[in-house]
């Protein structure tokens, strides 16, 4: 369900990527949160990359410890959010579910077929269309993005941005 990363290099390899990813920070392999993040990773292993690890190189790189982090993909970054979401609540499975869920997309995400589930649906969805290739013009995307985003962090808990 979820891979075990042991270095700084092959974390940042993986995050460099064009998927988010959720990694769980453990001091210990025996943690009341890692067992959590374990049972979560293996209810929605289908339909997001989990990795975690225990390596102390990790640990003191990142600064964590018995969390579980959120990290935007290299070409999603953007001064207006944060590129890592830190989960906050109880070492329970359920609930690191729900934030992962509710937290994935970030501020505004990318609406493909593939993402479409992951938008909370509880919320009015607010979608803009502009062409989107990180592949050719990874600047002009991040721009009409990040005007996305301005208007989204005042909307926060209201509406769904894409």
């Amino acid at each position: 369900s979820a891979q075990v990363v042991k270095t700084v290099e092959a974390l940042e390899a993986i995050n460099s990527g064009t998927e988010h990813t959720i990694v769980g920070f453990f001091s210990s392999e025996d943690s009341e949160m890692r067992k959590a993040f374990l049972s979560a990773a293996g209810s929605l292993r289908d339909s997001f990359k989990f990795l975690h690890t225990s390596s102390p190189e990790l640990l003191e790189k990142y600064s964590y410890s018995d969390d579980v982090v959120i990290f935007q993909p290299g070409k999603l970054q953007t001064k207006l959010e944060d590129a890592q979401n830190v989960y906050k609540g109880e070492a329970k499975s359920a609930k690191i579910t729900a934030f992962v869920k509710e937290n994935f997309m970030g501020l505004a995400g990318l609406r493909t077929r593939d993402s479409m589930p992951f938008f909370d649906a509880k919320k009015p969805l607010v979608v803009v269309y502009f062409e989107v290739n990180y592949e050719r013009n990874a600047k002009g995307s991040n721009y009409w993005r990040n005007r996305v985003i301005k208007v989204a962090k005042e909307f926060v808990g209201q509406l769904t941005f894409s």
